[in-house]
């Protein structure tokens, strides 16, 4: 099937009822083609400005729901920024990238249905975070620069509210800085935060080099996706997903018993570590030969 031919389905696919969406549905099945087949295409004008949020959304908002004070789904990132810093120049790129994607400018709210939406604002109530730390002693600004990290990272958001996304700046020195930039799980990702922090640095060099950078058009939003994947898993991939999942997983499902050297804690605040080893060029060659050996040739 051409590209043409799925466009025109999809189209026709997103201004069909939900009873018409499955029968169009089973139809293409039968056909053995599937949902990733089919462009996600824009939103129409009504949903602009609210729509259902994706079902990874609904999870993180029942979670919020439940522990509103938990830090658990906060994605973060820091950088080192050494030279002279343009803090105009610093917070037009994040102005820039809170324009240019709606997510980062998103905040969702009950619709007094029970049913949660989620709302893209026109304008973002981001506010950057500056402290001067290089005017304390030596021996008192490591413990400062952590303090005022772990409150970045760590204060809990308001989904109803916004921001979704926190920067935080702390001036250590007349020529360094530590960037902080923290955002909410259920308008980013760890994947996601590589690309705002790319975005941001070709941003902020531009302004600062007077040179014209002008990042690509971006041809749909998440709001998109969310409304994609919803009338297509209404329309039957839901079912057919799960049907899935419990023949690969079974009917019982019994409880992992881990032995540890003390009980879990209640609010679920847990201290990590990281351990680092270094693996043999031998070791590593048979390693990356082996998962091409098991990667499907589709992907």
């Amino acid at each position: 099937m051409s590209h043409i031919d799925t466009l025109r389905i999809a189209e026709r696919f997103t201004g069909l009822s939900a009873e018409q969406r499955r029968v169009v549905y089973d139809k293409i099945r039968t056909q053995g083609l599937g949902i990733g087949q089919f462009p996600i295409l824009k939103r129409t004008d009504s949903q602009l400005s609210t729509c259902s949020p994706s079902y990874a959304q609904l999870r993180q908002w029942f979670l919020w729901r439940l522990d509103p004070e938990s830090s658990a789904y906060h994605i973060t990132g820091a950088l080192t920024l050494k030279g002279l810093l343009d803090t105009d120049a610093l917070r037009g790129s994040f102005a820039a990238l809170i324009s240019r994607h709606e997510t980062l400018r998103t905040v969702f709210r009950d619709d007094g249905d029970g049913e949660v939406m989620q709302v893209l604002q026109a304008e973002s109530n981001f506010s950057l975070h500056e402290v001067d730390l290089g005017h304390m002693p030596k021996g008192e600004r490591e413990s400062a620069i952590e303090s005022q990290v772990d409150q970045l990272c760590n204060a809990p958001f308001d989904l109803e509210q916004g921001p979704l996304l926190r920067v935080g700046l702390l001036h250590l020195a007349e020529e360094k800085h530590l960037l902080v930039v923290v955002m909410h799980h259920i308008v980013s990702d760890g994947w996601s935060m590589q690309l705002i922090i790319d975005e941001f640095a070709a941003g902020y060099s531009s302004r600062v080099t007077g040179e014209d950078w002008q990042p690509p058009a971006l041809p749909i939003q998440y709001a998109d996706y969310a409304l994609w994947q919803r009338q297509w898993m209404e329309a039957g991939e839901k079912e057919r997903q799960l049907s899935y999942w419990q023949v690969e997983l079974g009917d019982e499902h019994p409880i992992l018993q881990l032995p540890t050297d003390h009980p879990r804690r209640n609010d679920g605040h847990y201290y990590a570590a990281r351990y680092h080893m270094v693996l043999s060029e031998p070791l590593i060659s048979r390693l990356r030969t082996q998962t091409k050996l098991r990667v499907p040739p589709c992907l």
